[in-house]
């Protein structure tokens, strides 16, 4: 009688792995890993708070507040765009309208991909739609960044002066303020020596493009070398700031939680924080857990503090995802441009110069992608 093989059990193991099994599972998974892990962390809240006490807090919402909600919301992102106008050189400056859609373009891919992926997709929009460099946008969101921290430093003063229920915050204030001043030191010194650079490298290789886009990140920075173009972008970016936590105030005001204002300069920063950890789509988890956690430290129960941590980030990300289409709409952004994959369009694979699109800078031959002779 024959005998069978023997099989040991590393080759049992091993079969599937190198047969692609589980490195197919794992690209088929991935996308859902963190929107497992957004559902893990709204797990973690529901152990403090049952469900059924936040749902009965969302009865009592007075919903006559939402279009206001909005209203503040798109203010904010208009101050955004205008932000960002402000800190492009004056002979590359696009149309402010061409900002604010690419922006909300980016917000609603941030609330399907993490990664923060959505801020790539601006960056690349507003790119081939004004020939502005990649890496000089980078430098307007590093800019962007730093006046955020400064006011949020701000905030954080206030918070201090008039809550006294805040104390317990002060860590984080003086980590914030050591960041903020060590950031504007070197963003100032690298735009300044930016300025004596006469040009971007022309060589080849890895070295060359790192030394281009470290050219372009600094010529980004060019508005930290001019004190009142400077304190224009900041004065922008209380604007921002202003109507968002303006909508944070009038979100808690629409759950019947009474909290001063200056509370919610306090929670914006806490939500701007959660939001900006890359870990899920939209921050979801780690924003419900940072916002409430804070809100409840101010005075309100738990389960107000979970609802209103809900409420107020559905009611922040959830109308991108319609805005978002529109924008791509407006904009006739191609799903290549989304997707950031360099297909052509049917006119420039067939010779011809492509019409140009909505809010560009650039003629519409400049941005035709080259054929081969």
């Amino acid at each position: 009688m024959q005998s069978l093989p023997a099989v040991s059990y590393t080759d049992a193991f091993a079969r599937p792995y190198h047969g692609g099994v589980i490195r197919k599972t794992f690209r088929v998974m991935r996308p859902f890993v963190p929107i497992v892990f957004a559902f893990g962390l709204l797990g973690l809240l529901s152990l403090r708070v049952r469900p059924s006490e936040v749902i009965n807090q969302f009865g009592h919402a007075n919903l006559y507040w939402i279009p206001a909600l909005f209203v503040a919301n798109l203010a904010s992102d208009f101050f955004r765009a205008w932000r960002w106008r402000q800190q492009l050189p004056q002979d590359k400056r696009p149309p402010i309208m061409l900002l604010f859609f690419a922006g909300h373009i980016g917000s609603a891919v941030n609330f399907i991909v993490p990664l923060r992926a959505g801020e790539a997709i601006r960056t690349s929009i507003v790119s081939q739609r004004t020939g502005i460099e990649p890496a000089n946008l980078v430098a307007v969101i590093f800019g962007d960044i730093l006046t955020d921290m400064l006011t949020f430093s701000v905030y954080i003063s206030i918070g201090f002066i008039l809550l006294p229920g805040a104390v317990f915050l002060w860590p984080v204030g003086l980590v914030a303020g050591i960041v903020t001043v060590t950031a504007l030191v070197g963003g100032y010194r690298l735009a300044r020596n930016g300025e004596k650079w006469g040009g971007p490298p022309t060589t080849s290789g890895l070295r060359g493009w790192t030394g281009r886009a470290l050219y372009h990140f600094a010529q980004g920075l060019a508005s930290l070398r001019d004190t009142r173009r400077y304190l224009l972008i900041v004065l922008t970016a209380q604007g921002v700031w202003f109507f968002e936590t303006l909508m944070f105030y009038m979100s808690g005001r629409a759950l019947g939680i009474d909290l001063p204002y200056p509370a919610y300069m306090l929670i914006i920063v806490t939500a701007n924080v959660a939001g900006s950890v890359p870990i899920t789509q939209a921050g979801f988890g780690v924003f419900e857990l940072g916002v409430g956690g804070v809100m409840h430290a101010l005075g309100p129960s738990v389960p107000e503090s979970a609802a209103y941590a809900l409420f107020v980030h559905v009611l922040l990300t959830a109308p991108h995802l319609a805005y978002g289409p529109f924008a791509a709409i407006i904009l006739r952004v191609r799903p290549s441009e989304i997707l950031l994959v360099g297909k052509k369009s049917e006119d420039a694979a067939n010779g011809d110069t492509p019409e140009p699109a909505p809010f560009s800078t650039t003629s519409a031959s400049a941005t035709a992608p080259k054929l081969k002779d």
